[in-house]
């Protein structure tokens, strides 16, 4: 049921995306001469502003990517880190505590001998 709500919202909207297209390339279908440096050629006005924004899409999105990845990188970086400080702290604990339990050990030794010699 869900699925197919979202299947016909998704219709939908490419529906009205694909007459908003059309529309605007109905709308614009002047043909106009691109000076392309070495030629020049002739050119529907619609067909130069969807490639205007279809590559300027593309940059963005390559750009972003981009972006991700090297948030990722860093990401990794600080998790290996973290686990790396934290595997010092845990030893250093252990470490504390082999301490504190070898000074009780000792301290229950000295109270055995101190009650030895007070029998």
């Amino acid at each position: 049921m869900f699925n197919q709500t979202r299947d016909l919202i998704k219709l939908i909207s490419l529906l009205i995306i694909i007459i908003f297209i059309a529309s605007f390339a109905i709308l614009n279908a002047q043909v106009v001469t691109l000076n392309l440096i070495f030629t020049t050629i002739e050119v529907s006005l619609s067909i130069i502003i969807l490639t205007s924004v279809i590559s300027g899409t593309i940059l963005m999105y390559l750009i972003n990517v981009y972006s991700i990845i090297k948030n990722m990188h860093r990401a990794r970086q600080e998790k290996k880190l973290v686990e790396k400080n934290t595997t010092k702290d845990k030893n250093i604990i252990e470490n504390d505590n082999e301490k504190s339990e070898s000074k009780k050990v000792l301290n229950v030794e000295d109270k055995i001998s101190e009650d030895k010699d007070l029998k």
